[in-house]
């Protein structure tokens, strides 16, 4: 009885120390007045085109609130060299092409909200010396393949780098609607034929292919937006060979072909490209510091910035691989 009483009074204990560990906090976060999101990377194969919209409350939930209505002025250096029409979706587009070497400044302005504007230079384009490709085998005796891009750095100056590649391969897709027609008899006044229903449909596809690299001079391996970044602090005005992994799958049919975009940035893409991949590894980690993602904008929130960039592209011939771990040595052309 004495036993029954004691084990009643200990699970009442327990009981009591949980409750009074539980403890409600009540948070206050002031609602900041909304300002313009300003987002572009300029570059001099592409007009310039700048994507506005407003910012939001941490906790509200709605769409994303897309500004048309927005006035866009462009400037290079101090010269106003005209304004952006809306085109779709609060993205704003102009008719005039960057230069390397120049200033331009964005100013954006709309009704209730404070004006905002950033500026950029737009570098010159990277030197690249070309492409090697290594066949080896994984930990999980996969073989895959290696590549080392190779490229000369600019001697006496800070330079920035992403590296991203984009893969291109015929593949086919089962289409129930389609059918072919074949002529199974034919004399003078007979034609007899065969409707076969349903066919495997040629289609090309455009995707990317994951990098990385444990090379020491890579700042981060860009894991939401594909590729890798880093400087030149320890190689300035040298030739340098960096080494990358990728995973081994080569879909589609026995070619493919590869595409690498070698990107000199200005230094505020590559603050914004840092800041937001370590922003994405922070939020899902209770034990991490959280991380603002960079912002070069006045006024408003958002990043503007510059590249130029090098496109080096690799034709592949992987006769013996489908969608699995192996293929013999592949075959490649300039």
């Amino acid at each position: 009885m004495y036993m029954k009483k004691m084990r009643v009074l200990l699970i009442i204990i327990v009981l009591a120390l949980f409750i009074g560990c539980e403890k409600i906090l009540e948070m206050d976060i002031e609602a900041t007045a909304p300002m313009i999101v300003v987002n572009a990377a300029i570059n001099p194969d592409s007009v310039i085109t700048v994507s506005v919209t407003r910012s939001m409350h941490i906790l509200d939930n709605s769409p994303v609130i897309r500004l048309t209505n927005a006035n866009l002025e462009v400037y290079e250096e101090d010269n106003l060299l005209g304004s952006l029409q809306h085109w779709r979706e609060g993205v704003f587009k102009g008719s005039f092409y960057p230069q390397t070497g120049k200033k331009y400044t964005i100013k954006v302005s709309s009704q209730d909200l404070p004006d905002a504007e950033a500026s950029c230079v737009v570098p010159y384009p990277p030197i690249s010396l070309g492409i090697d490709t290594l066949s080896i085998y994984d930990e999980y005796n996969n073989r895959t393949m290696q590549y080392t891009y190779r490229f000369k750095d600019k001697a006496n100056e800070r330079n920035y780098y992403h590296l991203f590649a984009m893969r291109r391969y015929k593949y086919y897709e089962y289409d129930p609607d389609s059918f072919s027609i074949d002529t199974i008899y034919q004399n003078q006044d007979t034609v007899i034929v065969d409707t076969t229903w349903g066919n495997e449909i040629p289609k090309m596809r455009f995707e990317p292919l994951w990098i990385n690299s444990d090379d020491i001079i890579v700042s981060q391996n860009l894991w939401s937006d594909n590729g890798v970044i880093f400087t030149d602090e320890l190689f300035d005005g040298q030739n340098y060979k960096l080494r990358l992994n990728s995973d081994s799958y080569f879909p589609g049919e026995d070619t493919i072909t590869v595409y690498f975009y070698f990107k000199e940035i200005t230094e505020e893409l590559y603050k914004y490209y840092n800041s937001h991949e370590e922003h994405i590894y922070a939020k899902d980690d209770p034990f991490s510091e959280p991380v603002i993602v960079y912002s070069n904008v006045e006024g408003g929130v958002g990043i503007v910035g510059a590249f130029s960039q090098k496109v080096d592209s690799l034709r592949f011939y992987a006769p013996d691989y489908w969608g699995g771990s192996s293929w013999g040595e592949p075959i490649y052309y300039e």
